[in-house]
């Protein structure tokens, strides 16, 4: 359905991420543009949007975005990096979401196990 409405010029499917249209449509997913609109996660995506803007974090918000940071691998916020962060976490966010089981269980081989339990009759 998705590659008839590309073929066809429209209509545009309500929810497709402008990143995956470009990446569907023969761009880079390098120089895809990610927008905090395209991350699935409400709390993550709250978390994120609390970097965008010249306000100073809440000693509240300070901590989420410091726990998403190290989560994740990334520095804490500073008053210097909050813009880089801001683009760092929202593609990581999109990167995790996008991740298909197959690379999970790459990441993590005893998930593959589990996921197979759960999925009876799907695998052999």
């Amino acid at each position: 359905m998705l590659g008839h409405s590309f073929l066809h010029g429209g209509p545009w499917l309500a929810g497709v991420s402008r990143a995956i249209v470009h990446v569907l449509l023969g761009g880079s997913p390098e120089t895809a543009t990610v927008q905090l609109e395209d991350c699935p996660d409400y709390d993550i995506r709250k978390i994120i949007q609390s970097l965008d803007g010249e306000a100073e974090l809440s000693e509240e918000e300070h901590q989420d975005v410091l726990d998403l940071s190290l989560s994740w691998d990334l520095p804490g916020p500073t008053k210097e990096n909050p813009k880089w962060l801001f683009e760092r976490l929202l593609f990581h966010a999109e990167s995790e979401a996008a991740e298909t089981d197959e690379e999970r269980s790459q990441r993590n081989p005893g998930l593959a196990f589990v996921n197979r339990k759960e999925r009876k009759g799907v695998f052999p």
